[in-house]
């Protein structure tokens, strides 16, 4: 990290984003991950929405599974994997919350 300064500053702006996510909703420290709760039929629809998403990917990209998550703001709605693909893990999950919310993709 000492001699790399763009993984620094992700490293940082990972940090940052946890910083503020536990900070706000202690919730963060124990479940690592909210979850937003919605009536069926949008849950439903959701998940509809990213397995066509992922399925198209997998046939265009030639990819073998895949997964596809819909955060609002720092909660997770729904997730979807396609059919072979490994467990998607707790932590997986957070962080890709944590690089979302730093926007740490822009960098």
């Amino acid at each position: 990290l000492k001699s790399n300064r763009e993984k620094s500053q992700s490293l940082d702006c990972l940090l940052s984003a946890w910083i503020d996510l536990y900070s706000r909703n202690q919730s963060f420290l124990v479940e690592g991950i909210q979850r937003l709760i919605v009536n069926a039929e949008v849950s439903s629809a959701a998940v509809y929405a990213l397995s066509i998403i992922v399925n198209a990917l997998i046939n265009v990209k030639g990819i073998g599974s895949g997964h596809a998550l819909f955060f609002v703001r720092n909660k997770l709605l729904t997730l979807y994997s396609s059919k072979n693909a490994e467990e998607l893990l707790e932590s997986d999950v957070l962080a890709v919350n944590l690089l979302l919310k730093a926007n740490c993709f822009e960098r």
